[in-house]
């Protein structure tokens, strides 16, 4: 927690009720979190799922390996939660930046 505080000393955790402010917009923690995990956590998902195919060669895209479920699914979701760019500019949205 303490390294989170050196390296984003504008956002705190709040509790329950209350709310990070930036400006004149009242934020909650888990719009901010939302965002961040979805500009690096969807970029990965798809890069390590796209990495395991590679690895497993003509076998990661049948079925009789799992790999080419994990692929979708990471893609799915990147479709569904939006891409890492746009994750990215809804969190500058929020931050201001």
């Amino acid at each position: 927690m303490e390294r989170e505080k050196e390296l984003f000393p504008r956002l705190r955790r709040p509790d329950e009720k209350e709310a990070v402010r930036f400006g004149d917009r009242a934020l909650t923690y888990s719009q901010l979190a939302a965002a961040a995990a979805g500009a690096v956590a969807l970029e990965s998902a798809v890069d390590t799922a796209k990495d395991c195919v590679q690895v497993l060669g003509g076998i990661g895209f049948t079925w009789e390996h799992d790999a080419h479920l994990y692929y979708k699914r990471a893609k799915t979701s990147e479709l569904l939660l939006g891409t890492p760019d746009q994750n990215r500019a809804r969190l500058a949205d929020l931050l201001q930046v």
